[in-house]
């Protein structure tokens, strides 16, 4: 998570899931971090998300736009893994 660092995002204790991987980042008002996991089937694929995974999060009776942290997360997620010649074919999707 070093590298995240390097672009300004701070992030907490790793946190190992059952699935793989729940790296939380240091935020107010909500949760946020950046989840990574084996691909079911691909020896060498990968699946990263985010969580929250939509812009909107709904806390109490409050709906609060994440659009920016999520945007600023992703965005650096990109360079982090463009970067490595050892990644290829990266795909992003959309909330569905």
């Amino acid at each position: 998570m070093r590298k995240l660092s390097e672009k300004g995002i701070k992030t907490e204790e790793i946190i190992a899931e059952d699935w793989g991987w729940y790296i939380p980042v240091q935020n107010e008002g909500f949760r946020l971090a950046v989840c990574c996991g084996h691909q079911d089937g691909d020896d060498d694929e990968f699946v990263c998300f985010t969580d929250p995974s939509t812009p909107v999060v709904k806390k109490f009776f409050k709906k609060i736009d994440a659009t920016a942290q999520l945007t600023r997360l992703t965005e650096a997620m990109q360079q982090i893994l463009s970067a490595d010649p050892e990644i290829k074919e990266v795909v992003w999707k959309g909330p569905t």
